[in-house]
């Protein structure tokens, strides 16, 4: 198995703005792009956390799972009552029973995709999960990055992809719940070939920085789809 690469963002902001930020209830959430070769995918909350300071870190492996669920894909819907897998790169999850379980096989490594195998004719949720660590004190926990439509009989494509939105808000919204449009002003960080960056937020005039070629600002109410499910149609290239 390859070394997995720990990816970080660090989030810096002033002391008015931290203190702002928690006295009028704000919440940091998290997005994360996804590459499938799946129409009809809705981004996921992939965290959210009050535990922010002046100085945040957010981390990740490029470690991944593969899940199922019964739960469809509504607006605002949460998808729980999962089936997870740990799954590598190159690697399929069969599901072979009715309840949506299965199992991981295949040379890991082979491809750059993970793909889900229904063997049966009974449709699911499914998608890749990732871990991340966001709260200090709190171990890392994978969560579904997106849900996609999964028919019986067929496969779904996934690659990770290295964007991560960010976003801080009042509302309150659980992890793993359809999300479609921005509710609040948000960054969306691309870390492709990198691992790290540094951004910076003011509570007044928002994210940065706001000029280099990887950070896209987003508006409130913009739809988040475009943004965070890519697809891909092409084959798989066989190893």
């Amino acid at each position: 198995m390859p070394v997995s690469t720990l990816f970080e963002i660090t989030i810096t902001m002033s002391d008015d703005t931290t203190n702002r930020l928690v006295d009028e209830g704000f919440y940091l959430y998290g997005f994360k792009a996804v590459n499938s070769s799946t129409g009809g995918g809705k981004p996921l909350v992939w965290f959210v956390t009050d535990d922010y300071a002046t100085s945040t870190d957010i981390t990740w492996h490029d470690e991944y799972q593969a899940y199922t669920s019964r739960r469809e894909i509504i607006p605002q819907g949460t998808i729980s009552g999962i089936n997870s897998y740990d799954i590598a790169l190159g690697q399929t999850l069969t599901v072979d029973n009715i309840s949506g379980t299965g199992t991981v096989g295949g040379s890991p490594g082979s491809s750059r995709r993970i793909t889900v195998d229904n063997e049966t004719t009974r449709p699911f949720t499914s998608g890749i999960a990732q871990l991340n660590h966001v709260a200090a004190g709190q171990s890392a926990k994978a969560t579904p990055l997106a849900a996609f439509p999964l028919h019986g009989r067929n496969l779904d494509f996934f690659t990770p992809v290295e964007k991560v939105l960010l976003m801080f808000a009042t509302a309150v919204i659980e992890t793993s719940t359809v999300v479609e449009q921005a509710f609040g002003p948000g960054l969306l960080v691309d870390l492709t070939g990198v691992a790290q960056r540094d951004v910076t937020y003011d509570v007044d005039h928002g994210w940065g920085p706001s000029m280099p070629n990887w950070t896209t600002p987003v508006d409130s109410l913009t739809l988040l789809t475009p943004l965070l499910i890519q697809q891909d149609r092409s084959l798989p290239t066989p190893a």
